[in-house]
């Protein structure tokens, strides 16, 4: 008798690898937005940190700005 022949073992590298292309083919969107990521080189964390520093700055501000008006702590800024 002989013996089927052993299929061909699959790495887990090689799954994953083909699962990523299979989603990245399946979704158009995603893939033009990793695309812009990849060509933006960084500028995506540049943005996000002004944008956290905008905030917290228009937070000081209107924290003081209430403070000021606040008869309990006047003098105190």
């Amino acid at each position: 008798m002989t013996r089927p022949l052993p299929s061909p073992q699959i790495t887990i590298m090689d799954k994953s690898r083909a699962d990523w292309g299979e989603l990245k083919q399946a979704d158009e969107e995603l893939e033009d937005e990793l695309e812009k990521h990849k060509r933006s080189g960084g500028q995506y964390l540049d943005k996000q940190d002004f944008l956290k520093a905008a905030e917290l700055r228009q937070y000081e501000q209107d924290r003081d700005r209430r403070l000021r008006g606040d008869v309990r702590t006047r003098g105190r800024l």
